[in-house]
């Protein structure tokens, strides 16, 4: 099974270079690099530095301007997101001119022990505002949804930090902080961006 990436990304209001009928064999031949904003190179750079070979990313390989297509392909993101060893998530990227990568100050890590269940696990604290809608651009996304539930791995970048998040790691200790767990397809067109 080929194993790659996927991007969840916000538009937002830049006009960005997608697949259309019009540069599909242009497209199959080689992206055009000004097709490729911040967002969509740091993606990259983060797929390659993980030893993956592909990245799926929804502008660039689904045909925007045929409604057939559309059509077809919507229906697949499911098995997209799903099958995806990692979603890359520019979570704090109002839209794909700002990329993945922040300048940040150096901070240092905050865990929790559990007294619960096993005293030898330790839990990630996060701030809770990581995930309101001044931090998180993706919050207000339609298909952010989708892409977050069924991402098995999502590595978001925000302002403030990256981190991890899994489906089956994900707990909540209170209003103030949540904890996290230490834990293709062919065809005739590009489904993959060959990294």
């Amino acid at each position: 099974m080929v194993e790659y990436a996927t991007l969840s990304h916000r538009w937002g209001n830049l006009r960005l270079h997608t697949l259309l009928t019009t540069n599909l064999n242009a497209f199959t031949a080689g992206i055009p690099t000004e097709a490729i904003p911040p967002s969509f190179s740091d993606a990259i750079t983060v797929a390659k530095y993980l030893g993956l070979g592909y990245l799926w990313i929804d502008t660039l390989c689904i045909v925007q301007d045929d409604p057939a297509d559309w059509q077809k392909e919507s229906v697949l993101m499911s098995d997209i997101y799903r099958n995806a060893v990692l979603n890359i998530a520019a979570t704090s990227a109002m839209d794909a001119s700002v990329g993945c990568f922040f300048k940040r100050p150096i901070s240092w890590r905050c865990q929790v022990q559990s007294t619960n269940q096993d005293p030898n696990k330790a839990y990630d604290v996060f701030p809770a505002d990581w995930n309101s809608p001044e931090t998180n651009y993706l919050v207000d996304r339609g298909w952010i949804l989708q892409e977050a539930i069924l991402s098995r791995r999502i590595l978001h970048f925000t302002d403030s930090q990256v981190f991890w998040a899994m489906q089956r790691a994900f707990g909540l200790r209170d209003s103030t902080h949540r904890l996290r767990e230490h834990g293709p397809r062919g065809g005739r067109r590009p489904l993959f961006i060959l990294l």
